[in-house]
């Protein structure tokens, strides 16, 4: 039959909306993992076009944002296992020899480097002419290795206002970001972990917090208990510092006198920074726990178990007004976490676990790297995700399978695909999923699952990873388990409502009900009716691939009315009879008056 071109005309327009929609229908893995050769010094760090690494070989490794095409490497002036941090449209690394350099972004030129020198990295490119990183007012009064401009024994950078702190072991050299002019150099005992807002420097010293204002001067310090692969971080909206402490307390401290507003007592090590955000302050420790924090008096607002070691720092998501938390977790995972109310969104499998992850400015990526090296640059809506079962478990032919979709604005639905075989399944208004995977006609050995989420949006996943779950197959393991709910007691004729849930609480479908001498395919829940005649009767569940499960119901009918009344018509003729046997009689008043004298 020929198609006229007005015909043709609504399809066209579909493929306009699709292409206009691509930006938005590609989650999961934006390209497979890269293998990094060394480990990184710290997260990647986003410009509109590119993903940076710097590795601790001195090499800043870039690679394209939209292919992961790796680009030609820029050499720093050393080797570095200093977090590299970003300041505006420039990227900022330290080197272990105490050299700070500062480079930008998009067009991959030194801007400045302390001390000055005329260092060439394979960039090609010296330091600006005029850049001077130590002025001539600068206080003669340090010590002759910081007069040599070098950090000592570098060991942080942040960043905070228009300056860079260039924390070493016991001395910070404050650098204006722009052009690495020095703003001040003082002394510190013992530094470590440190954070910065505009006006003023909060570094561990030892056990102890120090708040340094923006010139260096001392503005108060507090013994907190050393701080374990954690670093203190910085709410200005409420006037608060908050640290986790290795002793198992996350402290609010006033930022302007340093007086302690709270502490709140974990149940383990914390290994994630508190991030104070909008809903509270989210903190993770080694129990698997992610909790949210009240900001002002350090009241728990909910918590969440993730099930695995939370380690590295938590990163935050928005968009309108939807917020989520993405979590590091040592499954090894990376886990989205609805900000508001802690629902578990997704939990996206890794082979290693992984460092903390960065997100793009316009919230649609995130960059991570994991302790065995690998690169990842994840696309986080849609996003469908398989909770169980786990990779390498073992499963029966007739195995349970769980997950979650998700996808800004909502999922509709999500596409499984197993050994080739595509299935689309509904999910519920929590983008949660299960169903059974019939694997009969598969061979015993690992089995690959796929899934991939679509959003109300018409937005679909595009996955360029490894399967999500890899169990393995064995027609030797054991039937799964379900779950019988029914009552254990019924009136004659009357109305019996059975639940059969799998491991996972979710209802179950096409399972054979034996009840009363007959059998039937029915879905859950399932409404029945009591025999008439008194009696215990079995009702037996029954599924391929499920171990049987029987309840037994006691009919009977329902004698307590009987016997209430029975109680209280004794009581009423008790009553009767102890008024008509104890009532005092009335004595008559004489009516002959001559008889009394």
């Amino acid at each position: 039959m020929r198609t006229t071109s007005s015909a043709w005309a609504p399809a066209i327009y579909f493929v306009l909306v699709l292409l206009s929609l691509s930006a938005l229908s590609f989650a999961g893995l934006k390209w497979a993992p890269t293998q990094m050769a060394v480990p990184a010094a710290g997260p990647p760090i986003f410009s509109s076009s590119s993903i940076y690494l710097v590795s601790q070989d001195g090499r800043l490794n870039i690679f394209d944002l939209a292919s992961g095409t790796p680009k030609s490497p820029y050499s720093l002036s050393g080797q570095t296992h200093v977090s590299p941090i970003s300041a505006g449209s420039l990227i900022i690394t330290g080197t272990d020899d105490g050299r700070i350099e500062a480079l930008s972004l998009e067009q991959m030129r030194r801007v400045w480097v302390y001390p000055a020198a005329p260092l060439t990295g394979s960039g090609g490119k010296n330091p600006p002419n005029g850049v001077n990183p130590k002025p001539a007012n600068q206080s003669s009064s340090s010590s002759a290795f910081a007069d040599s401009g070098f950090v000592p024994e570098l060991r942080t950078l942040v960043y905070g206002g228009s300056t860079v702190y260039a924390i070493g072991r016991n001395q910070i050299i404050a650098l204006d970001s722009s052009s690495g002019f020095v703003k001040k150099i003082f002394s510190v005992g013992d530094s470590g972990a440190a954070a910065a807002d505009s006006a003023r420097l909060y570094v561990m010293d030892g056990d102890t917090l120090k708040a340094f204002s923006s010139d260096g001067g001392l503005v108060w310090s507090l013994q907190t208990g050393k701080l374990y692969q954690t670093s203190p971080s910085v709410d200005e909206a409420s006037n608060r510092v908050y640290a986790a402490t290795i002793n198992g307390f996350v402290m609010s401290i006033r930022i302007s006198d340093g007086q302690v507003m709270w502490q709140y007592p974990l149940n383990g090590w914390p290994m994630a920074t508190p991030l104070p955000t909008a809903n509270g302050v989210m903190v993770g420790a080694n129990d698997g726990r992610l909790r949210a924090l009240d900001r002002l008096n350090g009241t728990l607002l909910w918590m969440t178990d993730l099930h695995a070691p939370i380690r590295g720092q938590i990163s935050e998501v928005k968009r309108g007004t939807q917020r989520i938390l993405l979590v590091p977790t040592q499954a090894p995972s990376l886990a989205a976490v609805d900000e508001g109310n802690g629902a578990l969104l997704w939990d996206y499998p890794l082979a290693d676990w992984p460092y903390g992850p960065s997100v793009s400015d316009d919230g649609r990526y995130a960059a991570l790297t994991t302790h065995d090296k690998q690169l990842y640059l994840i696309t986080l809506s849609p996003m469908c995700t398989i909770d169980s079962p786990k990779n390498q478990q073992l499963i029966a032919p007739f195995a349970m399978l769980s997950g979650h979709a998700w996808a800004w604005g909502g999922a509709n639905h999500a596409t499984l695909s197993v050994q080739g075989r595509d299935q689309e399944i509904a999910v519920d208004s929590s983008g949660m999923f299960g169903t059974t995977l019939d694997l009969t006609q598969a061979h015993d050995g690992s089995i690959g699952i796929r899934c991939l989420a679509q959003g109300n949006d018409g937005s679909v996943e595009v996955d360029n990873g490894p399967a999500k779950s890899a169990p393995i197959l064995s027609a030797s393991a054991p039937a799964a388990q379900m779950n019988l709910t029914a009552p254990a007691a019924a009136e004659p004729g009357g109305q019996l409502r059975v639940y059969v849930r799998n491991p996972d609480a979710y209802d179950m479908t096409g399972v054979m009900v034996e009840f009363m001498g007959k059998t039937a395919l029915m879905d859950s829940p399932i409404t029945l009716i009591a025999p008439t005649a008194e009696g215990a009767y079995n009702l037996t569940v029954s599924k391929q691939g499920f171990a049987d499960q029987t309840a037994v119901i006691r009919v009977q009918t329902d004698r307590r009315p009987l016997i209430i009344g029975g109680i209280v018509a004794f009581v009423a003729v008790v009553a009767i009879i102890y008024f008509v046997t104890h009532r005092k009689k009335r004595v008559a008043a004489p009516t002959d008056y001559s008889r009394i004298r």
